[in-house]
């Protein structure tokens, strides 16, 4: 997930990061074959891909049709609970956009660079949900002004939150670090582990 990546073993450590100067990616001029001749493997890249572009395009629908106010009508709703649900609909769908559109940056990255694996689907797929769920959270304790870190009266209209809430989920993993910092400041260190010292995150590398 966002920030800290760590790369695959077998990966070129010379690797600069997603605008390498080398645009061959390590191949001779010419070579254009699949890197991944095994049919499995080249159907489980598509339906990922094919998953993460239905989200691309279908978020942003989603957020227009909350926004030219349709739910409203279908549940009937008070102006004032309808901008409460729209805030945290768009909170959750611009978190949840984010999450999708780094997956699908990683994806481009596995695929290219020869790090793709299987095991790394289950992060492909659940990114955009736990964007969507992070940014829905900081969202709500924003606008209850017990997070000062974002302004409460900053966030009131719909586009605002919608880019601030891409952004927190395109970087999620690095506010959930930042969050974890801030709750250790709060409550406390973590508490040891049965072995001594503190227990620490396991450190995921990314796929």
């Amino acid at each position: 997930m966002p920030g800290g990546e760590t790369r695959e073993a077998g990966s070129d450590q010379s690797d600069p990061g997603f605008s390498p100067a080398d645009l061959l990616d390590g191949r001779e001029p010419g070579d254009w074959k699949s890197r991944y001749p095994d049919k499995k493997a080249q159907r489980a890249m598509l339906s990922e891909a094919c998953f993460l572009v239905v989200l691309l395009i279908g978020i942003p629908i989603l957020i227009v049709v909350v926004w030219i106010g349709e739910p409203r009508t279908w549940l009937s709703l008070s102006e004032d609970q309808y901008r409460t649900l729209s805030t945290f609909a768009y909170a959750w769908l611009a978190g949840a956009l984010g999450g999708a559109a780094f997956s699908a940056k990683w994806l481009i990255h596995t695929v290219s660079h020869w790090t793709w694996n299987r095991d790394r689907r289950f992060w492909r797929f659940l990114t955009p949900v736990v964007a969507g769920t992070v940014s829905f959270a900081l969202i709500a304790l924003a606008t209850s002004g017990l997070f000062r870190v974002l302004d409460a009266e900053q966030i009131r209209t719909g586009s605002a939150v919608v880019g601030i809430s891409f952004l927190l989920g395109y970087f999620s993993d690095n506010t959930i670090a930042k969050l974890a910092e801030l709750a250790e400041r709060l409550l406390g260190e973590r508490p040891e582990d049965p072995g001594g010292g503190k227990r620490s995150p396991p450190t995921w590398r990314k796929g």
